[in-house]
Order: C-alpha cells, then structure tokens, then sequence
C-alpha cells in the first residue's frame, strides 16, 4: 500500500484557500448589497476549510519533526482568532468590514502561505 504525498496534500489544501479567497475578492469587487450572503458563505467555508486544514498541517509537522512547530500553530491559532470576529463583523454589515476581510487574507497569504508553508514545504523535501 503506497502512503499518500502529504505534501501534494497540502499544496492541493493551500490551492483550496487560495481559491477561496480569490472569491471573496471577487465578490468585494463586484461591490454588490446582494452579494453579501455569498460574502459570508464563503467566509464560512474558509473557516471550515482552514480549521481542517491547520488540523492536518499540524499533524504533519508533528509527525515529521518540523522545529518551527510551536510558532506555526501559534500563527494558525492567530488567524482562527482574527478571523471569526472579521466574520461577526461582516455579518453585521459592519462598514469597511468587507474591506478589513480582504487584507486580511491578503496578508494572511503573502506572511504565512507563501512565506511560512513554504518553509515548511522546504523542510518537507529535504
């Protein structure tokens, strides 16, 4: 029995994410009231995803070693507490929520996905 390539695994996870963040970019631009409930439905499904994803992530630098373990969870439990109030905050058509949302996750993106995963994308290979 051949063992999955956990880290295909997680590149195809990272591509998830970033799908959906690309829609909720798309829907900010759109810049439509009736948009909003796709807005939120998207949020969910990014909290939902990224919650099982930072599951498996976590469990994978565990199992292999990865030193920086610690400080990526630390980051991982820092978005889930970032993230769920920008939700709360959207829901409520709070103004400039839908805003706060998309740099946000473009932060989010460029410090942790492409800077700290791939880090551990490197530690993986080696």
């Amino acid at each position: 029995m051949d063992l999955p390539d956990l880290n295909f695994e997680l590149n195809t996870q990272h591509k998830e994410l970033i799908k959906i963040s690309q829609t909720l970019t798309s829907l900010l631009e759109a810049e439509a009231e009736s948009n909003h409930d796709e807005f939120i439905d998207a949020l969910e499904q990014l909290l939902d995803f990224s919650t099982s994803h930072f599951v498996a992530e976590e469990r994978l630098m565990y199992i292999r070693g990865y030193p920086q373990i610690e400080e990526h969870k630390i980051a991982h439990n820092d978005f889930l507490t970032k993230i769920v109030p920008l939700i709360s905050r959207v829901t409520h058509h709070v103004s400039g929520s839908h805003e706060e949302v998309a740099q946000f996750l473009a932060d989010w993106l460029e410090n942790h996905v492409f800077t700290e995963d791939k880090k551990l994308e490197q530690f993986l290979k080696g």
